[in-house]
């Protein structure tokens, strides 16, 4: 009578065979991106979006008049860039030449992966605004109900600011001024 040997004991996973699980379940969620892709465009969209009754309003403190600071003068290059970017948000239809007595200046950041960051300096016009009610959650809560989570992810806006529908009547407000115009 020949002894059977005992069963295999499974071994205890280690750090290395947990990772390779964790590799072969993210790839599951690599094509996404790719089903997704009208979703998420490379290129600006060539048109406004599709009003679906929701939009921006901004709402001035009573008795408010002008919202102005002037632009200050730009380096040559920052000009480029300024009229580049809004060349290409007037041809998409998110920006228009605009005649008002509400203004503020633009100006250039460098972004970390290079190229230039438009940047308007909506200073007075967020002092002249009435806050609004609605609660923005703590950060310490958002990283709170995030504490057993395993995957995380992050999606950039591009120039997110240009694609949110605004109330008609509040469109003058937002004009900003640049080396070259006013739009």
């Amino acid at each position: 009578m020949a002894l059977e040997s005992p069963p295999a004991l499974e071994s205890p996973p280690t750090l290395a065979s947990e990772l390779t699980s964790l590799r072969y379940e993210l790839e599951a969620f690599r094509p996404r991106p790719a089903r997704c892709k009208d979703a998420l465009p490379d290129d600006i969209p060539a048109e406004l979006l599709q009003d679906k009754g929701v939009q921006h309003e901004i709402d001035l403190v009573p008795g408010t008049k002008y919202c102005v600071a002037w632009q200050w003068p730009l380096p040559r290059e920052l000009v480029k860039a300024t009229d580049d970017f809004f060349e290409s948000r007037r041809k998409a239809g998110q920006v228009r030449e605009l005649k008002s007595p509400h203004s503020a200046p633009t100006f250039c950041v460098k972004k970390a992966q290079g190229g230039w960051r438009i940047v308007h300096a909506y200073n007075k016009l967020h002092d002249a605004t009435v806050p609004a009610q609605t609660p923005i959650p703590r950060k310490d809560v958002i990283i709170d109900s995030m504490a057993l989570s395993t995957i995380f992810s992050a999606l950039d806006l591009r120039d997110g600011f240009y694609q949110i529908l605004m109330r008609e009547s509040d469109i003058p407000l937002t004009a900003v001024s640049t080396p070259s115009g006013m739009l």
